[in-house]
């Protein structure tokens, strides 16, 4: 079965779609967050396939392919000119596979020509951080590079209150339970 994860890897099989972030006051795309797709088929989904990933203890490599991808493909001016802030998705997991890992992202980086300062890394959680120090050492190497923090479904998985105080992040992504229907329910 890992073998379909090996092929993914060494053949790049990652499609990249780019989601505009708007400004709300002036309607400006201000943003955009790279949304990593797997092969058509089973593992084209984005859950199951980093859920996969998960199982074979692979979510790294994975990540770092998205990210290289997005890195590529990323469009780097809004239609008006100005420069766009890239939104990518990193695993909690994959930030603990040691100070290594934010030298390669670092280095992807420099390779597309990318400032850490135009980044920003969406912190994912579905599993919970087994090395916290590890964890927020390296989202202190990040942010020390120039990269934004973010929180990413925050509300669900492992995120939590004790995460949002010691990560200190520039953005929250609220899920969507929390704000869907927001308007008629007075306890969202």
């Amino acid at each position: 079965m890992s073998r379909h994860l090996d092929r993914i890897l060494t053949e790049r099989l990652i499609t990249t779609y780019h989601q505009p972030i708007f400004d709300l006051a002036s309607g400006e795309i201000r943003a955009v967050e790279a949304l990593s797709r797997g092969p058509a088929g089973n593992l084209e989904a984005p859950d199951l396939l980093f859920s996969y990933a998960q199982k074979l203890r692979r979510t790294a490599p994975l990540d770092l392919l998205c990210i290289e991808q997005a890195l590529a493909s990323a469009p780097r001016r809004s239609p008006s000119g100005k420069p766009l802030r890239l939104f990518v998705n990193l695993h909690a997991d994959t930030l603990t596979y040691g100070e290594k890992i934010v030298e390669a992202l670092l280095q992807r980086l420099r390779t597309a020509g990318v400032a850490p300062e135009e980044l920003t890394i969406e912190v994912t959680e579905q599993l919970p951080v087994h090395d916290y120090s590890l964890f927020l050492g390296n989202l202190h190497r990040l942010r020390s590079a120039g990269a934004h923090i973010a929180i990413d479904d925050l509300g669900l998985g492992y995120s939590n209150l004790k995460l949002v105080i010691e990560i200190m992040p520039e953005y929250f992504k609220i899920d969507h339970y929390f704000i869907s229907g927001i308007a008629a329910d007075r306890r969202k």
